[in-house]
């Protein structure tokens, strides 16, 4: 028998039915707190995980406009267009990112 079983033992031959109760009910509150706070931190990796994945994926369609770019080549209005919808996209994720981690928190 381990040392945990003997002590589960020794308590259980000491306290009254309605104390072994109360104990196994404050442990089963300890319990789903945690749950919780589980539940939550893996809401919040998702969505931290898919804020990554979305601005990956602006950070690398920038990379590829500009890698287009020669030496001497024009740049015309589409190409601004273009910038400035992946800078508006980029700053959208970044700026929302606190306030999605406070709402998922709640």
């Amino acid at each position: 028998m381990s040392v945990d079983e003997q002590r589960l033992q020794q308590m259980m031959s000491r306290y009254t039915v309605q104390r072994l109760v109360a104990e196994m009910k404050r442990h089963q509150k300890i319990c789903d707190t945690f749950l919780q706070e589980l539940i939550i931190r893996a809401a919040l990796q998702e969505h931290s995980e898919q804020q990554f994945d979305k601005l990956a994926s602006v950070a690398q369609e920038g990379v590829d406009l500009v890698s287009l770019l020669k030496k001497g080549d024009r740049i015309d209005e589409e190409w601004i267009d273009k910038r400035n919808w992946l800078v508006e996209q980029a700053q959208r994720l970044i700026d929302d990112a606190p306030d999605a981690m406070e709402e998922k928190a709640e």
